[in-house]
């Protein structure tokens, strides 16, 4: 816990969760958690971090992603891991004990990139104080000697902007690698054939014997506390309740993280440096209908992507009205210039192979 203020820095708040007893143990919790603090009069126009830990281990699943293509579920239920969605888009991660999650939320700014940069500055230079000179690389990652320890994801909810990142410190890799099960062309571009590949943990590079997760997260605060007026806070009590209340009605419900918008057709396509796009629809009529969006999405936020699926309801199934809509969704900006037309063509030929 920080008791050091700096004066003549930015204002933030260190939201200390050690008063949240048996709520720690329910990763639920940590899903509601954000959507609670963005919508909270208490913390309007704040700037809070919080870090936690898992206790059990869960693999959580972006907003818009299909469980049932990113996620090995025999092999999750058989050893008993926690499936759970965030309200963030990104990709599926697997944690556990090993794990150290951190979360900003911020009063949301005209340029996202801007302050997903500034906030993982803490961060890599922490971990340049401990040896270890890890990279930012792509739109979202954290990488050390070309592996990733880190993705980060946000997510808008009124004025505020939540933005949230893994740190693998001793994660088992093995387990992620048989839980998770991203699309082959996303592993195809990075050159490997699995997750275990592709990821690192951060402990072994580490020199400071006994180091541990608690040690790593007191090395980030005081980074943070170098450049920003640094006060803690707790919850009260009548606020983890409010927590566990959306916990249960919204995160803990079968059709928030199984997903109830499974649908007749399905097409997607991987595109280099950002990820998986799906677009899941059924035909009424020879017209798009029950449209909705599954995939990483990190570029896009909620508010783009329930507007882009209500335009695609009621378009004529054929290539070049789908792609108008595509493009004027900003498909083309967010994914790649070729984008709205490989899917639009995906769409039309799903239903050309049926007949």
């Amino acid at each position: 816990m920080m008791a050091t203020i700096i004066k003549g820095m930015n204002a933030m708040l260190y939201l200390d969760l050690q008063n949240g007893g048996e709520l720690l143990k329910d990763m639920l919790t940590f899903q509601a958690l954000p959507e609670f603090l963005q919508q909270h009069p208490r913390f309007a126009g704040q700037t809070l971090l919080y870090f936690y830990s898992p206790v059990r281990p869960t693999v959580i699943c972006g907003h818009f992603q299909n469980v049932y293509r990113e996620v090995d579920l025999s092999y999750l239920r058989a050893h008993e891991i926690a499936l759970v969605r965030r309200n963030s888009g990104g990709g599926a991660v697997y944690v556990d004990a090993g794990d150290l999650t951190y979360v900003y939320i911020a009063p949301a700014g005209a340029d996202k990139n801007a302050q997903l940069k500034q906030y993982l500055q803490p961060i890599l230079a922490a971990l340049r104080e401990l040896g270890i000179d890890a990279q930012m690389t792509g739109r979202n990652d954290l990488t050390y000697r070309g592996r990733k320890f880190s993705g980060m994801s946000f997510a808008k909810v009124g004025k505020q902007m939540s933005y949230g990142g893994t740190l693998m410190f001793d994660v088992d890799t093995a387990t992620a690698s048989h839980v998770l099960t991203p699309s082959p062309a996303k592993l195809a571009n990075r050159g490997i054939h699995s997750v275990r590949q592709r990821v690192i943990n951060l402990k072994p590079y580490l020199k400071q014997a006994g180091f541990t997760v608690k040690d790593l997260q007191a090395a980030i605060l005081r980074q943070v506390a170098r450049v920003n007026d640094l006060q803690t806070t707790q919850l009260t009590s009548t606020e983890w309740a409010a927590v566990q209340t959306l916990a249960q009605q919204k995160y803990g419900q079968p059709s928030w993280i199984y997903g109830h918008n499974r649908t007749p057709y399905y097409v997607d396509a991987y595109f280099p440096g950002v990820g998986n796009f799906g677009i899941g629809f059924a035909v009424q009529a020879q017209r798009l209908s029950q449209v909705s969006l599954v995939g990483d999405l990190l570029t896009f936020d909620q508010s783009q992507a329930t507007a882009l699926e209500k335009a695609l309801s009621g378009v004529p199934l054929a290539v070049d009205p789908i792609k108008a809509v595509l493009q004027q969704g900003g498909l083309a900006t967010a994914l790649a210039p070729s984008a709205p037309a490989v899917l639009a063509a995906k769409m039309v030929a799903a239903l050309a192979h049926e007949n």
